[in-house]
C-alpha cells in the first residue's frame, strides 16, 4: 500500500526525440560549413581548418538548440532560452574543434600522446570519447540547470549523459572510421575523397540524433518521474 507511484511524460519523451532527430540532422550542414570555411581559412593559417570546424559544430549547436528547446519548454516554460541556446553552441562548437584537433595527430608520427597510443585507429578512438564525452557533459550540465534540480540522481544523469554523447559522435562520425583505415593503410575504398565519404553525414546525422534522443529522452523522462498519487502531489506541493 505505501508502493510509490510515478508516471512518465510521454509527451515529453516523444517531442524530445522528435526535435532531437530534427537537430542533429543539421549536422550535414554544419560539415559543409566547416569544410568550406575550413578550407579557406587554410590558405591564410594552418589552424584554419580548426576554426572551420568549431564554426561549423556552433551552427550544428544553434539547430539542435533551437529545436530541443520547443521540447524543453514542455518541462521548464521559463527557461532561458539565450542560456540554453549560447551553451549549445558553445559545446558543440569545442567538441568539433577538439575532434579535429585529436585526428590531425595522425598525421604526425605516432605516439606522440604517449607510448600507450600505437596505431591510427587509436587517435580516432581518443577523438570520438574526447569530443563525445565532452559533449554529453556540456548538454547534461545546461539540462540539469534549464530543469531547475529536477533530474534526479546526478551521478547517473552525468555518467550516461556522457556514454550518450560518445554514441552520437561515432554514429554521425562514422565516415571518417572509413577514410582513416583503423588497421593503418589505404586501400582503394578508403582513399575515396572524405567530400564524397562525408556525404554520408545526410543519413548518419538524423540517425545518430534519432538514437541520442531516446537515449537521453528516456533517461530525463525516468529521472524526472513525478508522484501521481493525490497525497504525494499535496505533499510535494506544501514542501515546495
Amino acid at each position: 500500500m505505501n508502493e510509490k507511484n510515478t508516471t512518465i511524460d510521454w509527451k515529453f519523451w516523444r517531442r524530445w526525440v522528435l526535435f532531437s532527430t530534427l537537430g542533429y540532422s543539421g549536422g550535414f550542414g554544419g560539415w559543409l560549413i566547416a569544410l568550406i570555411l575550413g578550407m579557406l581559412l587554410y590558405t591564410i593559417s594552418a589552424s584554419g581548418m580548426v576554426v572551420g570546424m568549431a564554426l561549423g559544430g556552433a551552427a550544428v549547436g544553434a539547430f539542435v538548440g533551437l529545436m530541443q528547446g520547443e521540447a524543453v519548454r514542455l518541462k521548464a516554460p521559463h527557461a532561458d532560452g539565450n542560456t540554453w541556446i549560447t551553451v549549445n553552441i558553445v559545446g558543440m562548437a569545442i567538441s568539433w574543434a577538439i575532434l579535429y584537433g585529436v585526428l590531425k595527430i595522425m598525421d604526425e608520427p605516432l605516439g606522440k600522446l604517449g607510448m600507450w597510443i600505437e596505431k591510427p585507429s587509436d587517435y580516432m578512438i581518443l577523438s570520438l570519447l574526447a569530443a563525445g564525452g565532452l559533449w554529453g557533459l556540456v548538454s547534461a550540465t545546461i539540462q540539469w540547470y534549464t530543469f531547475q534540480g529536477r533530474i534526479k540522481h546526478a551521478a547517473i544523469w552525468f555518467i550516461l549523459n556522457c556514454l550518450c554523447g560518445v554514441v552520437l559522435f561515432v554514429i554521425s562520425w562514422f565516415w571518417i572510421w572509413i577514410h582513416y583505415n583503423p588497421y593503418g593503410y589505404r586501400d582503394e575504398f578508403s582513399v575515396l575523397s572524405p567530400i564524397v565519404l562525408s556525404f554520408t553525414s545526410i543519413i548518419l546525422w538524423p540517425l545518430a540524433g534519432l538514437l541520442y534522443g531516446m537515449m537521453t529522452g528516456t533517461l530525463l523522462t525516468w529521472l524526472m518521474r513525478e508522484p501521481n498519487q493525490p497525497g504525494e502531489l499535496n505533499e510535494h506541493a506544501l514542501a515546495g
